[in-house]
């Protein structure tokens, strides 16, 4: 080289960017791979996977990375691995990536996966593959508590949607943005009412759900409000508690507005010839309805903690308003309308829907179709209700339809609820009261869509009785024609329990066809040349015109 230094040769710098480059993998994992676009369920989040195999420019890095590992036990304990790589621009694993970004997990299943296989000499610090995988943090809900989920807000936070794709209404859209005005008739007066009997018996549940409540910012404390309305509880046939705010006082003042809620006798329409059906149901489906402010103040309760009183008022929409119905029936049935546009056959009541498809696939579309839509829209689906996978048979609103053979069916559960009730009356375990034979004959006429008119006709007896009630909870006496009849339903109801939806349709035998005029009559039979024909004498001439053609 004739004594000239090397200091300004590349082959000198090689070292420092060696260096710079494996920093430059570091920091930008995504030169690595070469990213490709996939179809995603929602248009405004491209999800980008990466291809199963590096291009020459990532076998380049991977390989350089490898030549410049450290290898002393010093060193070796600031290795890199694939679980020090940055998770999102900018920040390292352990550290909390800034928000906005979207997190980056980088996983080496691929990689383990082909260790098993076969047997491997390498080392700790010998990085095979580096494959990367892109989660995406679910927007569409907020997990405020261990197993909670905060669905307060989510529709105002998705309004653009509404507006533009949904087209909905001025109403609705100031429902969504700004909360919903109770449509008082006239303002209620300020009171303080206790707490009811059925809340100070299940104590230790109010308390919990007090605290659900203001963990998913459903409620909020405030000083005494304006309305203190009692608490309730409400328990269902399976034991299930719900915490009920009593507002008979304030529903006094609300407008009694008409709302049409579809269910069964809808869905009938759609599921004809159908083959397959999926369900829905919405996550604390009301509380996705938000009070707007100024009315909060009536919606007010209280509960004792030893000697404190604290009082709370509800920020969402609460059980127990009357009106509740109607605006969350209103604000649903935007997307329902949407749907059906499409020529979706999609039947929701309340916060549980369902979708049938006379195929498989078409349904499985159909699916993916309206679970996208309630994403975007803002409302959380109860994955653990819901079923999403198309089914021949699903318990929708409590029957069982059968898609495959098209019919209506009672469910078990059903069915055993009503003869348990039946048995403890029968049995004298259960005073028979007015209001157990109501509920007895609640319970029969929800069935039905399934049963038919027969729920009318052999309750007429029961029906009777709780006419002539004076108090709900006075004792009566079992007579002949009541014990006729819950015997009927003891025994019988399995017998009934199904319909079909669609009816069979037979070829009949004979197809006739007649007609009469006022001198004469005649008629013949289809695919037979048997012809009849005559006149009409005097007397049935003067007959009526359907006399003469019956």
């Amino acid at each position: 080289m004739d004594g000239t230094r090397l200091k300004n040769t590349w082959i000198v710098r090689w070292p420092t960017i060696k260096k710079m480059l494996v920093i430059c993998v570091l920091l930008f994992p995504g030169l690595l791979v070469k990213e490709v676009p996939s179809r995603t369920v929602n248009q405004n989040l491209p999800i980008v996977v990466p291809e199963k195999e590096n291009s020459i420019l990532g076998v380049f890095f991977v390989a350089l990375a490898k030549s410049v590992i450290p290898s002393s036990p010093k060193q070796a304990s600031q290795k890199v691995t694939s679980v020090s790589i940055v998770t999102s621009p900018g920040t390292l694993q352990g550290t909390a990536p800034k928000k906005g970004f979207l997190q980056r997990q980088l996983v080496q299943q691929s990689s383990r996966n082909r260790t098993q296989e076969r047997p491997s000499n390498k080392t700790d610090t010998d990085i095979d593959e580096v494959e990367y995988c892109f989660q995406f943090v679910n927007k569409y809900e907020k997990k405020s508590g261990q197993n909670l989920i905060n669905v307060k807000g989510n529709l105002r936070k998705h309004a653009l949607f509404w507006k533009n794709v949904l087209n909905a209404n001025d109403f609705i859209m100031n429902v969504i943005n700004f909360g919903y005005r109770i449509p008082f008739l006239s303002e209620p007066p300020t009171i303080f009412l206790s707490n009811n009997r059925s809340a100070l018996k299940h104590s230790e549940f109010v308390e919990n759900s007090i605290e659900e409540l203001l963990t998913k910012e459903c409620i909020k404390e405030v000083n005494r409000p304006f309305v203190v309305n009692p608490l309730t509880v409400s328990v269902n046939s399976t034991g299930k508690e719900r915490l009920v705010l009593d507002l008979r006082h304030v529903n006094k003042f609300v407008e009694k507005q008409k709302v049409k809620f579809e269910g069964v006798k809808e869905a009938m329409t759609f599921v004809n010839f159908s083959g397959f059906g999926f369900k829905f149901d919405l996550k604390s489906g009301y509380h996705h309805i938000e009070i707007h402010p100024d009315h909060q103040k009536y919606l007010g309760f209280s509960w004792q903690y030893g000697d404190t009183v604290r009082y709370f008022t509800f920020s969402v929409l609460p059980f127990g308003l009357s009106s509740a119905g109607h605006i969350f029936t209103k604000t649903v049935r935007v997307l329902v309308k949407y749907w059906r546009s499409l020529g979706f056959p999609m039947v929701v009541y309340l916060d549980d829907g369902m979708g049938t498809a006379e195929n498989f696939d078409t349904c499985f579309e159909l699916s993916k179709t309206v679970k996208n839509d309630l994403l975007l829209s803002g409302f959380i689906a109860n994955t653990e209700k819901s079923v999403w996978e198309p089914v021949q048979n699903i318990d929708w609103l409590g029957f069982v339809w059968n898609f495959k053979d098209c019919t209506l069916e009672i469910s078990l559960k059903k069915l055993f609820a009503l003869k348990l009730v039946i048995s403890s009356v029968v049995d004298g375990k259960t005073i028979l009261t007015y209001r157990c034979i109501a509920k007895i004959c609640g319970k029969i006429i929800s069935m039905i869509p399934a049963l038919g008119n027969v729920c009318q006709m052999m309750t007429k007896h029961m029906h009777m009785l709780v006419c002539c009630r004076s108090a709900w909870d006075d004792v009566i006496p079992i007579n002949d024609n009541i014990l006729k009849e819950l015997k009927f339903w003891y025994f019988e109801c399995e017998s009934l329990s199904f319909q079909r939806i669609v009816p069979i349709n037979r070829i009949p035998q004979r197809v006739i066809f007649t007609d009469a005029s006022q001198y004469a009559g005649a008629g013949f039979i289809m695919n037979d040349n048997k012809i009849v024909h005559f006149m009409f004498d005097g007397h049935e001439r003067s007959k009526s015109s359907t006399w003469r053609e019956n």
